[in-house]
């Protein structure tokens, strides 16, 4: 059949979006779990430990663990299948491998405050370019197959991507050059400052997921 490895491979990656979709759910029920149980706030930093000995919050949490593993298997296994048929592919999986390497040097070793955010900066450019070339990739393959429909929601997933990543990067600067000029930037008045460029941030990232869910998903569909 024609460009099935794509056609196959654009279905694994939207099902792995789904699962991590699945996992992240999960993650919130178990951190609401916990609260509900300690009857606590959200700390600060904005980290729950987990109390494992709850069986609710224990099978939350091997939920997460099961359904992300599997996840990323599937987003992997997809790019490398659909990079048979179009190249655009390959590029995606060179940089997960890319992601992958930078997560590992920033988890592995301590390195300075300046250099860690600066590897972290370039771990989640690796995910935009990601997505960025999943997208391409899967309208290189609508239109070969002629499916002019995908084009419109491609560059749409396309802008989309691109622009919450900027406003992410943006507001964390602004968070760093605060803490910079304050001296410290868990000062009382950067408190709702900070809770505005989250909420912002959450808003472009969530837009951005969405209309790159419904792009994967009509891409499926579209494709057969």
């Amino acid at each position: 059949m024609e460009f099935e490895n794509a056609r196959k491979g654009i279905k694994r990656i939207f099902t792995a979006e789904i699962l991590s979709l699945l996992a992240m759910v999960c993650g919130f029920g178990a951190a609401f779990a916990q609260q509900m149980m300690n009857g606590e706030t959200v700390p600060a930093n904005g980290t729950i430990n987990l109390d494992p000995s709850s069986p609710v919050i224990m099978g939350l949490s091997i939920a997460v663990l099961a359904l992300s593993l599997i996840s990323f298997i599937m987003h992997l296994t997809g790019i490398s299948r659909a990079s048979k048929d179009e190249p655009k592919f390959k590029k995606a999986l060179l940089w997960v491998v890319i992601g992958i390497v930078l997560g590992s040097v920033n988890s592995s070793f301590h390195l300075e405050e300046a250099v860690s955010t600066g590897v972290d900066m370039a771990k989640t450019l690796s995910e935009l370019l990601v997505k960025c070339f999943i997208i391409s990739g899967v309208m290189s393959v609508a239109e070969q197959m002629n499916r002019p429909g995908l084009k419109f929601l491609g560059n749409k997933a396309l802008v989309w991507a691109v622009l919450a990543q900027l406003v992410s990067l943006g507001l964390k600067g602004v968070s760093i050059w605060y803490g910079v000029k304050g001296g410290n930037p868990v000062v009382a008045d950067f408190i709702p400052v900070a809770a505005l460029m989250l909420v912002v941030s959450l808003v472009f990232d969530l837009i951005a997921y969405i209309v790159y869910l419904r792009f994967l998903k009509t891409a499926t569909q579209s494709l057969g």
